[in-house]
């Protein structure tokens, strides 16, 4: 289930009432066409790849799209592959789709050449930005991380703890790391945001935004996630927040927060 295209493929036009802006079709570095949107800014302002979540799309990002272009960032929003219009089958959470990261910063890189880079992800979408950041290099300005899970196993435990009782859970683990290997194109262990973060040129700062009350990432086992930053993140927490909807919960804090981060990027 978490392998496979999790949605068949669905049209994603651009929605007009959003602002002036344009569909791009992007081209990654192994073969799969990704549907994206792109809104330009104001001249000089820093630009943001939006980068979606498991199960999701960019048409699902519009919320935070519309928040970072009305505050006159250019935005770069692609759908990753095997979700909403974008090609591809297979999915594993992120590993594979660092490639459609890449190819979404070399496309912003070519239209604002000179201009501060900022990765948005949220979810899968952050796991991915992660898993990118050694192909990246300084070529990225800053990272905003929200919900990021801190490796693959540990996303799947509390995913099986919420749907199944506690005996069936340890066989399906067994299961898990019987079979992964047929599925995923590295080892299960490598699938990890907390490996990778490291990876994350130290110049480069990072926001990490967390909801306190999130099912899927719960706080305390992004512990070791946040311990492989050293201390060079900047970690902001919101109460009684889910998976996702800080955004709801605080809007007008989670709006400063973002739009202040990326204006003070460099």
């Amino acid at each position: 289930m978490l392998t496979t295209r999790p949605h068949a493929f669905y049209p994603e036009p651009f929605p007009l009432w959003l602002a002036a802006g344009e569909e791009v079709r992007l081209h990654t570095s192994d073969g799969e066409s990704l549907g994206s949107w792109y809104l330009p800014g104001l001249p000089q302002s820093a630009a943001v790849v939006v980068l979606h979540g498991h199960e999701s799309s960019r048409t699902e990002m519009i919320a935070k799209i519309k928040l970072l272009h009305d505050a006159g960032l250019t935005v770069l929003a692609p759908s990753f592959r095997a979700h909403g219009d974008s090609t591809g089958q297979g999915c594993d959470i992120g590993w594979s789709s660092r490639q459609d990261v890449v190819a979404s910063v070399v496309e912003l890189g070519r239209r604002v050449s000179g201009r501060p880079i900022v990765v948005y992800g949220f979810s899968m979408g952050a796991a991915a930005a992660v898993f990118a950041a050694k192909d990246l290099g300084s070529s990225v300005q800053a990272y905003v991380l929200e919900s990021p899970y801190p490796d693959l196993e540990e996303a799947i435990d509390v995913r099986l703890k919420q749907r199944l009782p506690s005996p069936l859970v340890a066989l399906a683990k067994i299961g898990l790391r019987l079979w992964a290997p047929q599925f995923l194109p590295v080892p299960l262990a490598e699938i990890s945001p907390t490996i990778h973060v490291r990876d994350i040129p130290s110049s480069v700062p990072i926001l990490v935004v967390v909801g306190d009350s999130d099912p899927k990432v719960p706080i305390d086992d992004l512990k070791p996630f946040l311990k492989g930053l050293n201390g060079r993140s900047r970690l902001a927490e919101f109460r009684g927040a889910g998976h996702g909807d800080a955004i709801s919960r605080e809007p007008e804090r989670y709006r400063e927060l973002l739009v202040g981060f990326i204006r003070g990027v460099h």
